[in-house]
């Protein structure tokens, strides 16, 4: 398995799609199933580190979708009925369009992370060292200094 938590989100995404669309009987479940699915293939298969391109990519794509979900959200705020009870508010587009924009951020991040990187075997990557930090010497040597110390000459 390559991502768990990526596996384990996907299996309670398709897990809440399946009940859903059991209960309401709604063809648009199957997104929800679709999505979940997908994740779980993902963190079974593929995981984020091998390809943090497409992480990125998918992450700002769910950036998007997610707004676009949230401003829909907005919008069908006013012609609530009544308030939602705890179980309806897992049904309601503002959660899931926050839901996405998280989850987006996450594959973004993890598109950038150091650990991710270094599990990649990235080469030509950001260092790993930390902020402000870069590796110095030849082959073979693991001298580090800071930024500010190798521009003042010390």
């Amino acid at each position: 398995m390559q991502a768990r938590i990526t596996f384990f989100i996907g299996v309670a995404v398709a897990l809440l799609g399946a009940v859903q669309l059991v209960t309401s009987w709604q063809p648009v479940r199957l997104l929800t199933i679709g999505v979940g699915v997908f994740f779980m293939l993902f963190g079974w298969k593929v995981g984020w580190t091998r390809y943090p391109r497409v992480s990125t990519t998918l992450g700002h794509l769910a950036v998007a979708i997610g707004c676009l979900v949230t401003a829909y959200a907005a919008y069908q705020i006013p012609f609530i009925d009544s308030p939602p009870g705890i179980v309806a508010v897992l049904d309601l587009p503002l959660l899931w369009g926050l839901f996405i924009i998280l989850g987006g951020y996450c594959m973004i991040t993890h598109g950038y992370c150091a650990c991710c990187i270094r599990r990649a075997g990235g080469a030509g990557r950001p260092s790993a060292y930390g902020p402000g930090v870069f590796k110095r010497g030849g082959r073979g040597t693991d001298t580090t200094e800071s930024a500010s110390a190798a521009i003042s000459g010390e």
